[in-house]
């Protein structure tokens, strides 16, 4: 599955007083996971932590383009063209924001990045110019249909669909759904980099999220107090390589077949998650300018684009509503 491509932390520590914190971390998805509540009854915390992973495997089950038993794996193989309601509604959603992205968000690249090794058990390398260009033949909004009785249809018989870029987000809006109905406001969901929050931080306000400095691991680019529900960034450090001294990596312009150049990172900021993780790739192959541009007639999005001059140093561009918020952070990752 495709992640969120950067590591955002919560700031701060626990209370000695209140609900207590409570934090469980693991694989799923093909990524990190973590998610942290706060609670007065430990075994409530537990039961809701068990039931959140519970939903996320089962999210997991149906969407990832590697498991064969999979609705994506079952769709792909042409084996099926029956629908999970999850995952008709996905599809619906990714359909929507290619044609309003202008294809700059596009499920089906899936065999692209895959010819660029960039899979499981594969090494990344920079592929046949021809093979790239065939396969570019096969990629588009339009690829699929979707039916009203819930199948898909497919209009290209060798296009595969690769649900990456906005499962995440779905999964941790569907966990914080599943806090919610077991009692539990405060939390923080973080797949990968994709993260939904509820309510507030141990010890009171609104949680901080770090968002992480392209080019040094352990350290935080800026930090903000969010006002919203989701937080997502796609960035060109977590899946690359470098190769004669380009650096090539997993967020792929649909027109070229090739790595979206111009920026290094684009933190999204919206309520809905499935927006702000599919507008993060969006953003990203876009670029800042006509990034900026969609996004003003998006207001209920804000973003932070950041890209790198030819000497190496960032520079930052951010939609009006955020950049009051954000406060430089030149600490440690913690």
């Amino acid at each position: 599955m495709h992640a969120a491509l950067v590591c955002l932390v919560t700031l701060g520590t626990g209370c000695d007083r209140g609900p207590q914190r409570y934090d469980e971390a693991f694989v799923a998805m093909g990524a990190a996971a973590e998610i942290t509540v706060l609670s007065d009854s430990e075994p409530g915390a537990r039961a809701a932590l068990a039931a959140a992973r519970r939903e996320i495997e089962r999210l997991d089950s149906l969407l990832s383009d590697y498991r064969p038993t999979s609705d994506v794996g079952r769709l792909n193989d042409r084996r099926t063209q029956a629908l999970a309601p999850e995952t008709a509604k996905l599809l619906a959603r990714a359909q929507e924001v290619c044609r309003e992205t202008g294809g700059a968000f596009d499920v089906s690249l899936g065999p692209v990045k895959r010819l660029w090794g960039f899979g499981e058990n594969a090494t990344p390398h920079v592929p046949d110019s021809l093979a790239l260009r065939g396969l570019l033949a096969h990629v588009g909004c339009e690829v699929y249909a979707l039916q009203p009785d819930g199948t898909l249809e497919w209009r290209d018989d060798q296009a595969r669909i690769d649900l990456g870029g906005i499962a995440q987000g779905f999964a941790a809006a569907c966990v914080a759904e599943t806090l919610r109905a077991r009692g539990i406001v405060d939390f923080l969901v973080n797949l990968s980099g994709d993260i939904v929050v509820g309510g507030e931080r141990a010890g009171g306000g609104r949680w901080r999220i770090g968002v992480q400095h392209p080019r040094r691991p352990d350290t935080l680019l800026v930090t903000l107090p969010t006002r919203w529900r989701a937080v997502t960034t796609a960035g060109d450090y977590e899946q690359s390589f470098i190769e004669n001294g380009v650096r090539y990596h997993h967020i792929f312009d649909p027109t070229t077949g090739a790595p979206a150049r111009g920026t290094v990172s684009v933190s999204v900021f919206a309520d809905d998650p499935v927006a702000a993780d599919c507008y993060d790739t969006a953003l990203f192959v876009l670029g800042v300018e006509r990034g900026l541009a969609f996004l003003a007639a998006h207001p209920h999005v804000q973003a932070l684009f950041v890209t790198e001059t030819a000497s190496g140093e960032l520079e930052r561009y951010s939609t009006a509503g955020l950049d009051s918020l954000l406060a430089p952070h030149a600490g440690p990752v913690r």
